[in-house]
């Protein structure tokens, strides 16, 4: 038995492929403008953190100051009677407690607050980078789409181009006959020369 021959694909026509890729091109359009648009979030997000970590540094130096302005109390208190003195001291005592509590939670706040940032600058950047991964691979099979495209179209004019040629030759040969047949039945019809 002879080999059964396997069935071609259809080509697609030019009108499909172009809205196929009208399409592709499309989708990935999108997905550009959705990158874009987290990258633009994520650089919000990046300044409002750095905001609020400027904001945590100056209420420590502020606290900072409030300590100076306390151990400064207490040297003016020494100065007052023995009782006075005591009762500062005790207030003292007191505001620098407070102030130190204050400094501790102030900058475990700063630590969670960095630690918290530099996990989501690190998850933002890591984000970013499978997107940019995934653009350029986007990028790379829009390239192939492109030269694909290019080989279908020229196969397509080389056909067009072969087939005119040949209906060009057939249209030739049509006319040579025609010519010769129209010029043989006017010779045998006796008009001679004159109409040739």
């Amino acid at each position: 038995m002879p080999p059964k021959k396997q069935k071609e694909k259809p080509e697609k026509r030019p009108e499909e492929l172009v809205r196929e890729l009208t399409h592709t091109l499309g989708m990935m359009q999108a997905k550009l403008d959705t990158v874009s648009l987290r990258e633009l979030v994520n650089t919000s997000v990046r300044k409002k953190m750095t905001d609020e970590n400027i904001q945590a540094s100056r209420r420590v130096a502020e606290m900072r100051e409030n300590l100076e302005m306390n151990k400064v109390e207490s040297k003016l208190a020494t100065s007052c009677v023995n009782t006075q003195y005591k009762l500062l001291q005790r207030l003292f005592i007191l505001r620098v407690r407070e102030s130190r509590e204050i400094i501790t939670r102030l900058k475990k706040e700063h630590s969670e607050v960095k630690a918290l940032l530099e996990f989501q600058i690190a998850s933002k950047d890591q984000e970013l980078a499978e997107k940019n991964a995934t653009i350029d691979k986007l990028e790379k099979h829009l390239n192939s789409l492109h030269f694909q495209l290019e080989r279908v179209v020229l196969e397509m004019v080389d056909k067009m181009e072969k087939g005119l040629e040949a209906d060009r030759s057939t249209w030739e040969d049509d006319a040579d006959y025609f010519y010769t047949h129209s010029k043989n039945i006017m010779k045998k019809l006796g008009y001679g020369r004159e109409f040739l």
